[in-house]
Parts: C-alpha cells; sequence; structure tokens
C-alpha cells in the first residue's frame, strides 16, 4: 500500500508570478509492506523530470513555464519497470502582467471536449468555448484559484463581457493581487460605455431584402453613369475599397464560416475607428461582391459548391455581423455578377478576380484619396488617426508594416468593437522588425510621419526594382486617386498572385514617390489558411521582379497599352498580343459595364 502526500503545490494551486521560472515540488511517499526498493518518477506537463529511490522528493524544474494547466505526477516502478502506482496533481499557472489570450486546455486532465457548434455564422470559433468549457470545469473542482479566475476573467474581456470580467477580476485583486486593480477599473468603464451605447442597425437605401437575385430594386445603377463625373470631383476624402464574398474555400471554411468572423473583427473595428476620428462623414466604405455565391449557378465543386446551407450576401454580412455604431459613414456594395465574370478573359479560372474587383470601385470611388485594403485586416488606432489629420500628400503612395494576429479573435455574441480592438492590441505582433521585402531587408524605405509632432521622410524614387516596400501591398495601398487614374489602377492581368506590388511600381514608373507608415501606425493581419484562388503561384518571385522592373523601365507608359493594340475579342490569347507592363486600356475597372449597388447607412434608435 503506497500514499503520496503532495506538500506543495498542492491539488489545484494557483502560480501567477511573472515570469514563473520553474516549479518546486515537495512530496513524501509512504508505504507499507514494501519488500523492494522502488523509483520514484516525477513527470512535470509531460516529461520526466526526476527519478529516485528516496522516499522524500524535492524538486525544481527549469525554465519558464507557460500559462495554462500542469499536471504533476509521481509513479512508482518495480525492478522490472512494473507500474506499482501513479498519483497526479493539477496546478494552474498564470502570468498577470502578460496581456495577451492563451488558449487553455483541459487536455492534461485527460478532458476532451467535442468542437463546440456555433451559434450562428460569424459569431465565432469552438477554440475560445473550449476554452471556456476548461475553465468553468477547473473552477468547479477549485473555485478560488486566482490563476483560473484571471484566465477566465481576461476571455470574458476579450469576448466583450466586461461586466463579468471585472467581477472575476476582483476576486483575484481580493486575494491580494493588487497589480489587477487598473484592469478592473478599466473593464468597469468599458463595461459602462458599452451600457450607455445606443443600438444601431444598417438600414439599405433601397425596399429589397438581403439575399435577393441581382435584379432586386434595391440594386440601384450607379447614379453617375459617365464616370469622368465621379473622377473630376471630389465629395470626400477617403474611399476605403475592399473585395469579399461568402464562399467554400479553405479561406473561409478553415475552421468553419471563420472568413465570417474575421470580416466582423475588421470591419466593426474600422467603422469604430473612422467614427472615434470623426472621419466617417467624410469616408466611404465600398465593398466589391465579386461572382457571389449565393447566386451562383455554378454547383460544380470549388468555392460555391452546393454545401448544404446557404452562402451569406455581402449585404447580409454586414446587416448581422458588422456593428452599428451612431456613424454617419455609407458602405457602397457594388455588385459583379456571374454574368460579368464569365465574360472576362480567365484562362487560369480564377472565380474571383481580385484586382480587377478594387479596379472597378477605384473607378466609381469618390474620395480624394483611394485605401485598397482587404477584409481580414484590423487598423490600428493611430494609423486612422493620422489619415484623418488629413495631410496626406498628393506625389506620394503610402503602405505600411503589417503585423500577426496570433490568435482567432473572439467574436461570440456579446463581442464589440471595442473588445476585438483590445484584443487585437495585446495579442499580434509586428513585422517592422522582421524584414519581409528587398527594400525592407536593404532598410531602403522612408518613413511617413505617424505621430503629431513627427514629419514625412523625403519619400523614395527610383529607377530600381528593390527600392520600394512591396511586401502584402494588398492589405495596404493608399494613394491619391488621380495617381490611380493615372497609372490605370491594377494591372488586370488574369490572376490575383503578386499583383499588389506592380501598382505600386507602375506608380513610381510615372514619377511618384512611396512613404511607409511605421510604428504604432501599422495594420494587423488575422491568421487564416489560404484560398484555393491564391495557393502556389501563377507568377514566380523571379517573374514578379522582372514585370516590376519592366514597369519601372517604361516610365509613363507603365500600364498603359500601346494605342495600336485592339483586340478583337476578350477571350483571345491575350499574353500573345499585350506586353504585361503595358496591359490596361482607358476602359480598366469595367468602365463600359453596369456595375449594380447597394448603399448602407446606420439607423438608430
Amino acid at each position: 500500500c503506497h500514499h503520496v502526500e503532495f506538500l506543495s503545490p498542492s491539488n489545484g494551486s494557483s502560480f501567477r508570478e511573472p515570469p514563473l521560472e520553474g516549479i518546486s515540488l515537495h512530496a513524501r511517499v509512504m508505504a507499507e509492506g514494501e519488500t523492494e526498493r522502488v523509483t520514484k518518477v516525477v513527470v512535470v506537463g509531460g516529461v520526466e523530470a526526476l527519478r529516485t529511490e528516496e522516499a522524500s522528493i524535492s524538486l525544481q524544474t527549469e525554465g519558464i513555464s507557460s500559462p495554462g494547466i500542469v499536471k504533476i505526477e509521481i509513479r512508482g516502478l518495480d525492478s522490472r519497470g512494473t507500474q506499482l502506482y501513479k498519483e497526479s496533481i493539477f496546478v494552474m499557472i498564470a502570468n498577470v502582467e502578460h496581456r495577451g489570450l492563451n488558449n487553455i486546455t483541459c487536455e492534461a486532465m485527460g478532458i476532451q471536449r467535442a468542437e463546440a457548434l456555433q451559434a450562428r455564422a460569424g459569431f465565432g470559433s469552438s477554440k475560445w468555448e473550449e476554452m471556456r468549457h476548461c475553465l468553468f470545469h477547473f473552477l468547479s473542482l477549485w473555485p478560488d484559484n486566482d490563476a483560473a479566475n484571471f484566465h477566465l476573467a481576461r476571455l470574458m474581456e476579450a469576448e466583450g463581457d466586461f461586466e463579468a470580467a471585472g467581477s472575476r477580476y476582483g476576486l483575484v485583486v481580493e486575494h491580494g493581487v493588487t497589480q489587477l486593480q487598473s484592469r478592473v477599473r478599466e473593464v468597469e468603464l468599458l463595461a459602462l460605455q458599452e451600457r450607455d451605447r445606443r443600438s444601431c442597425t444598417w438600414r439599405s437605401l433601397g425596399t429589397c431584402e438581403a439575399g435577393a437575385d441581382e435584379s432586386c430594386p434595391s440594386r440601384q445603377s450607379i447614379e453617375d453613369v459617365e464616370i469622368s463625373k465621379i473622377v473630376n470631383t471630389s465629395s470626400m476624402y477617403l474611399s476605403v475599397i475592399m473585395v469579399t464574398r461568402h464562399d467554400n474555400t479553405q479561406f473561409c471554411q478553415v475552421p468553419k464560416d471563420a472568413c465570417l468572423d474575421r470580416f466582423r473583427a475588421s470591419i466593426s473595428v474600422l467603422v469604430s475607428l473612422l467614427k472615434e476620428t470623426n472621419l466617417d462623414d467624410d469616408a466611404e466604405l465600398i465593398l466589391v461582391e465579386w461572382n457571389p455565391c449565393y447566386v451562383n449557378s455554378k454547383k460544380e465543386e470549388g468555392a460555391c459548391d452546393d454545401r448544404g446551407e446557404r452562402y451569406l450576401s455581402v449585404e447580409e454580412m454586414v446587416k448581422d455581423l458588422v456593428e452599428a455604431r451612431q456613424t454617419k459613414l455609407v458602405i457602397r456594395i457594388l455588385f459583379v455578377s456571374e454574368e460579368v465574370h464569365d465574360s472576362l478573359y480567365n484562362p487560369y479560372d480564377f472565380d474571383l478576380m481580385e484586382f480587377i474587383g478594387k479596379n472597378v470601385a477605384a473607378r466609381r470611388a469618390r474620395g480624394k484619396f483611394l485605401l485598397f485594403a482587404n477584409p481580414d485586416d484590423v487598423w490600428s488606432h493611430a494609423i486612422v488617426n493620422q489619415i484623418a489629420r488629413k495631410k496626406l500628400r498628393e506625389d506620394v503612395f503610402y503602405g505600411t508594416f503589417r503585423g500577426f494576429v496570433m490568435h482567432h479573435v473572439p467574436v461570440n455574441e456579446r463581442a464589440s468593437a471595442a473588445s476585438m480592438r483590445r484584443f487585437v492590441e495585446t495579442n499580434s505582433e509586428s513585422s517592422e522588425f522582421h524584414p519581409l521585402s528587398v527594400a525592407h531587408v536593404a532598410g531602403r524605405w522612408r518613413k511617413a510621419a505617424c505621430l503629431p509632432d513627427e514629419n514625412d521622410e523625403e519619400p523614395m524614387r527610383s529607377e530600381l526594382y528593390g527600392f520600394f516596400h512591396d511586401s502584402a501591398a494588398g492589405d495596404f495601398l493608399l494613394m491619391p486617386r488621380t495617381m490611380v487614374h493615372k497609372i490605370r489602377g491594377y494591372p488586370e492581368i488574369p490572376t490575383n498572385i503578386m499583383i499588389d506590388g506592380t501598382a505600386i511600381h507602375a506608380a513610381a514608373a510615372h514619377g511618384f514617390g512611396q512613404l511607409l507608415f511605421s510604428g504604432p501606425c501599422v495594420i494587423f493581419h488575422q491568421p487564416h489558411p489560404r484560398s484555393y484562388n491564391t495557393k502556389g503561384s501563377m507568377i514566380s518571385l523571379q517573374a514578379y521582379e522582372s514585370l516590376a522592373q519592366q514597369l519601372l523601365d517604361a516610365k509613363e507608359e507603365a500600364n498603359h497599352r500601346p494605342e495600336n493594340v485592339v483586340l478583337e475579342e476578350r477571350h483571345q490569347r491575350v499574353e500573345e498580343a499585350l506586353e504585361w507592363h503595358r496591359y490596361n486600356d482607358e476602359g480598366w475597372g469595367l468602365k463600359d459595364v453596369d456595375i449594380p449597388q447597394v448603399r448602407l447607412v446606420a439607423s438608430c434608435d
């Protein structure tokens, strides 16, 4: 008969001293009628830490322990290696100075939970539901565990349940963790702000319900049929342009409907930041819905296959998922139908043409400056605040560094723009110090002013590839509208691969300079798998570098199709007739195609 007594730590103990450099273990093994020596094996977190034949065990593990549940076992083995007994305890570790959210699971306790079903699309990954389930289970056994209460409070805060988070943090403070007092005040203030916020919804300026077919009367054609009227008049400062849809690609469905979660976080935070910086009444958000699945007739295997559940329209995505604050922002949804898509030259059978879609919006945008972006990025307050100062230059195109959100953003029913923004701010890292482009590696980029007391550096201008920062340019490219029209937008080459960087080199060829926002003026990219639309590479890196240099060499003819080249029909072998660095004609952005639109505005009680 053997009995293992854990003197310290005890079962359910809480470790919360940052950083925790190892665990001190003291235990005693008592045996009755033992006839041979027994080897005691101590296993910490699944790793053997000690073997001894002594009855008293003292151990100090090395290294910094990660936050979460740690299982400590003591096993008794006879001379043949047969296990005679095993006793274990569980301890919870927290680092209260670390603001990031860790994914805590109960696998160490032998408890696994099947993937939780979402309440509805766009309202969260099961990952954080698993963490909630685990923490409540742990606290049901050891309700006074400070580390578990701290982790649960942080999850509640990330999910927007600020009132419950404040109560949980308060329990930990009562037990002497006074450094959390400021956190309690923060979430209590956020709870008050959310309670006082007016209830708003998105209303379409039309009569049809979302999801109707493309003949729906709410999809009015753009009033200014002559695009020159839009080009030559500037009715607002900024147009933010994105291409999106709900489909069945791995980009959208791994995990299930995760693209809707990312869309919700990205657009909700953007809307709130435009409101907070007073730019909402001088800006528009244009979402291009390209060849949408919910009205797509092609149900074969692919992006729009029949998955047994209906796809959402972009109008539904905005109305169902995006937080409608008391904002003056107008969201315009431009609809590029399957019929229009099928009319385009498409030798590689892409079913979404991202950069032609961005050109469609650019031709019809009303802002003095156009910002090409993607609905899976979350912008920092600093970068929106800098744009809102309205000191952008018309001889410069702007980029920024793209940081990375470390986890799937919690977007359950209670999540708000405030909670999602706080999560991204505390669970992301910047790429500014991790070179991603030739110019970045060489330190050739030039800095744009970010804070009020800063000034722009001299813009980068060059005739050589490697002097312009072009990494992830599709996520953030800010240009004056006049510049976009001068270079004829993105080259409408029939692919989605590496086209973002070609617009940068076309602009440079036309004599414009580049500045990069940096420091706090960045964006953060939410993690996702690549869509099969962008999986692999039709253009190799070497071919892209060659194309970029050809654009620079072409100077003011860059991306301008030679006047003597006339295509008799769109589906002929375009690449045989055109050089890719001189691709677009005056009809770029589907100039002569009727593009229906829906406009959405916030309506508040």
